[in-house]
């Protein structure tokens, strides 16, 4: 472990690639798998209109859960790559966001999900790369009084106090560099 702090403060020598917690995700697929068998037990158990609705929404709902995350558990590439470049998140689909926009990042747990909070110089030049659903996703950030753009690291090998740290850490040391 000492030998992995050592690398994330060092950029210069390789870039960081986290992969998927995959004991988180299959926690959450056992979860989720639970939850959408639960939604055709409420229709067979106490039938009713509203029940029925009720167990479609739920098995519909956390049926697709079971399919994202059991894509994602077996999805072989890196969730988050940090390097010289800037900051790749996969599930954000925006490509890489460059060092020279990120002013820092800090750690918040929102409704039990760890998520690093990203302050960007300016969000204009990522928010057209992101899909419409991202997009709403950051609208919702936003109005939640979270940042335009969060990362969720509840299913990334990494400890997210750490990573908002080396974000910010990098960061700063790259705003005081001389440009080259």
């Amino acid at each position: 472990m000492p030998q992995r702090r050592r690398a994330l403060y060092d950029l210069a020598v390789a870039p960081i690639v986290f992969g998927p917690a995959r004991s988180r995700l299959v926690l959450f697929l056992i979860g989720a798998i639970v939850f959408a068998l639960s939604g055709p037990l409420i229709i067979l158990i106490q039938p009713s209109i509203r029940n029925t609705l009720v167990g479609i929404a739920c098995a519909g709902f956390f049926g697709g859960g079971v399919v994202v995350l059991a894509r994602q558990l077996y999805d072989a590439r890196p969730r988050l790559v940090v390097n010289d470049e800037g900051i790749f998140d996969s599930v954000l689909c925006v490509g890489v966001i460059p060092w020279d926009n990120i002013v820092g990042a800090k750690f918040q747990s929102f409704a039990g999900l760890a998520v690093v909070v990203l302050r960007l110089r300016n969000m204009d030049a990522v928010l057209p790369r992101l899909t419409p659903v991202h997009r709403r996703l950051a609208e919702r950030n936003k109005a939640l009084g979270l940042s335009d753009l969060s990362i969720s690291v509840a299913t990334v090998a990494t400890d997210p106090r750490a990573l908002a740290e080396l974000i910010s850490k990098e960061a700063m040391a790259r705003q005081s560099r001389p440009m080259p």
